[in-house]
């Protein structure tokens, strides 16, 4: 497994910026290593959410689906899981206030299968180098 963490210090709302971060159907707007994302359904989130996500990865694009699996509003907690073909992905947010705005933290887990998992050792700093893309376009999103 690969795991993935950051602590981001943001001046947006604690509660905007968790609704923001949430729907992943907002991703591709400040992840450039998403091309896109399309969500299925329409109205509030809730567990059950789901989305198609093509992740840029290796200069290919990979198609992954994502479920909100768990969803705390008044905890500002959210866990979507992601897969695709031999990769397994759990992105867990959680955004708390603080002086002046929010800190969120994200935390992703990356089970690898198959053929995959033999290569994690060389693919953990990929996934590292992405991760800090993707928190520096969180902060020029949310500040």
């Amino acid at each position: 497994m690969i795991r993935v963490e950051d602590r981001v210090s943001i001046q947006a709302d604690a509660d905007d910026a968790f609704r923001d971060l949430a729907d992943f159907g907002h991703l591709a707007e400040w992840d450039p290593g998403i091309a896109r994302v399309r969500r299925h359904d329409r109205g509030a989130l809730a567990v059950g959410a789901r989305f198609d996500v093509v992740a840029r990865f290796l200069g290919r694009d990979v198609p992954m689906q994502y479920e909100l699996v768990r969803f705390d509003a008044a905890a500002r907690h959210a866990e979507l899981v992601g897969t695709a073909e031999g990769l397994r992905a759990t992105d867990r947010i959680t955004v708390t206030p603080s002086e002046g705005g929010a800190v969120v933290h994200w935390e992703a887990d990356f089970e690898l299968g198959g053929v995959n998992r033999f290569f994690a050792p060389v693919m953990r700093p990929l996934f590292a180098r992405l991760a800090r893309k993707a928190m520096d376009g969180l902060r020029r999103r949310l500040g």
